[in-house]
């Protein structure tokens, strides 16, 4: 069993360098959004009406007062 051990470990290794990752896919910004449940709401919503078509860009103010324009590139 002693043999397998350093194996099973260069294995694992691998597996690791391959499936799992330390880049964060969102930025801090998108994290402070998703963490307020009425932010979110507020920006899935305008992501929501953007994918309708119904406009073109979307303005939303979130909790902390600040205000962002969301627009979707076809």
């Amino acid at each position: 069993m002693s043999d397998l051990k350093p194996i099973l470990k260069e294995v694992i290794k691998v597996f690791n360098s391959y499936f799992v990752t330390n880049t964060d896919v969102m930025s801090p910004d998108v994290k402070e959004i998703m963490a307020n449940p009425e932010d979110r709401k507020k920006y899935f919503d305008a992501i929501n009406t953007l994918k309708s078509g119904k406009e073109e860009e979307v303005k939303i103010e979130l909790s902390t007062k600040r205000k962002m324009t969301l627009t979707l590139n076809h």
